[in-house]
């Protein structure tokens, strides 16, 4: 695969944020940055409790990245500069709940995940 077609860069989170007993509280903790490639698929249109949700399933390859689970999720990111650190962090754009991890790497080293994006945070 070309490397100039893994253009998006996204953060994986796993379930559970680190609270200030040692425990973990709702929320995520973010696992590992990488550059991925996400191509949409079919869309789906649904009403759950009278809200009209809309999801699209994709498709999100990404090298390989062991311990990778259909807890986590992806989130495409832009890295923007804080004005009160001048540190770089994290600016979510787009959340995509992790439907199916392969079992293993295809032979180049890539990970297809199947992904659904828009249904809910993940």
């Amino acid at each position: 695969m070309d490397i100039g077609k893994l253009d998006t860069y996204v953060r994986i989170d796993k379930p559970g944020a680190p609270n200030s007993i040692g425990g973990s509280s709702p929320g995520w903790s973010p696992v590992d940055h990488c550059w991925a490639s996400i191509l949409a698929g079919s869309g789906l249109e649904r009403v759950k409790a009278g809200i009209e949700l809309s999801s699209v399933n994709v498709s999100i390859r990404i090298r390989y990245i062991p311990g990778l689970d259909a807890t986590m999720r992806i989130v495409s990111v832009d890295m923007v500069t804080d004005p009160e650190t001048g540190l770089l962090v994290d600016q979510d754009l787009e959340i995509y709940e992790i439907l199916a991890v392969p079992p293993k790497a295809n032979r180049s080293g890539y990970l297809d995940l199947v992904c659904r994006a828009g249904a809910n945070d993940g």
